[in-house]
């Protein structure tokens, strides 16, 4: 059982530590939000006695676009790995990642791949590809991919506008990436076109705990996360996952709550009539 230090530790260092920031690490030209032309804010209410928080699901408030998001994440890449090992090892995120990952089969798409921390547990697939929108984190899942020996197709892209047909791949993985996205459920709607009626999406994700203390902890510190690294880190990924349509086939957790292993597949298709 965590002690009440080491809790102290979660609460605070999730809320950071998911996504690599720090007060110092900030990229020269600090990018600026904007407002979304006809943006909508989607809230989801949970709680009792008055306890409110709101998650949002698509674009509400002032985002960060693709753009500023790539500025964010070249100033990032090259320390990337060693904040995504605090998740890995810290707060177990690698069990979940290990675990999820056992699903893949076929042609695989990494979507918002980093730096390449999945690529180690997809050895034994057929083929993979991934993206990202930033060139930098790229250059880097070049050198794993090649310190790995894996041959893996890099393509710069955004995962709200994946250049792929409709059920391209038989799995897609995504780790660590709905929080940032400027549209988390228009995303992950275009990873379940580019999926396989009969195929799986794979997500490891981090967003806010069920244990109450703790999210509130998270809760108000999430706009001041938000502002620094356009990271959603009270996100309800449960939710945006079923806003976007997604069916929820599995599901582990870890620290809490705060991280999240899925296995799930898309919708069945609307049929006329």
């Amino acid at each position: 059982m965590l002690t009440l230090v080491t809790m102290h530790v979660v609460a605070g260092a999730a809320a950071y530590a998911v996504t690599p920031a720090s007060r110092h690490d900030a990229p020269p030209d600090r990018p600026s939000t904007r407002r979304l032309e006809g943006s909508r804010r989607h809230e989801a209410w949970r709680g009792d006695a008055g306890t409110r928080h709101h998650v949002l699901v698509g674009p509400g408030r002032d985002e960060y676009d693709d753009a500023a998001l790539r500025r964010v994440y070249d100033g990032k890449a090259a320390s990337y790995r060693w904040a995504s090992l605090v998740n890995d090892t810290l707060f177990g995120a690698a069990r979940l990642r290990r675990w999820v990952m056992t699903h893949a089969r076929g042609e695989v798409l990494d979507v918002a791949c980093g730096t390449g921390e999945n690529f180690g547990l997809l050895r034994g697939v057929d083929s993979l590809t991934a993206v990202d929108l930033s060139p930098a984190m790229l250059d880097q899942a070049r050198a794993r991919a090649g310190r790995l020996g894996l041959a893996v197709d890099l393509l710069e892209m955004s995962a709200q506008q994946l250049d792929f047909p409709d059920g391209a791949f038989e799995t897609v993985t995504t780790a660590m990436s709905t929080c940032t996205f400027p549209d988390p459920v228009g995303a992950l709607r275009e990873m379940a076109r580019v999926t396989r009626l009969e195929g799986r999406l794979l997500l490891v994700e981090h967003g806010r705990s069920r244990v109450d203390w703790i999210a509130r902890v998270q809760d108000r510190r999430a706009d001041r996360h938000y502002r620094r690294t356009g990271c959603r880190s009270n996100q309800d990924v449960t939710a945006v996952l079923t806003s976007a349509g997604l069916c929820i086939d599995a599901t582990r957790t870890r620290t809490t709550g705060v991280f999240t292993a899925i296995v799930a597949h898309p919708p069945e298709p609307t049929r006329p009539g």
